[in-house]
């Protein structure tokens, strides 16, 4: 699949864990900007300790800082 605006993925948070997210913009070299939701917080901008975006890469499995596509969940 191919990241785009407006799409749900997973963001492996290091303290939280999975968490959904939001791809808000994204790189030519295929990262993405993030608008993570945190369990129990607003969501917010993945942001750095100077309140600039961050670009997160991708991984197919779960990993620390990166984003991941949702598994497909059989009915």
């Amino acid at each position: 699949m191919t990241p785009s605006v407006g799409r749900i993925v997973h963001f492996q948070h290091p303290d939280v864990g999975v968490c959904p997210a939001l791809i808000t913009a994204v790189t030519d070299e295929g990262d993405v900007y993030l608008t993570v939701c945190p369990p129990g917080h607003p969501p917010a901008p993945l942001n750095d300790a100077h309140n600039e975006p961050i670009a997160v890469p991708f991984a197919e499995t779960a990993t620390d800082r990166h984003w991941s596509w949702p598994p497909l969940v059989e009915s």
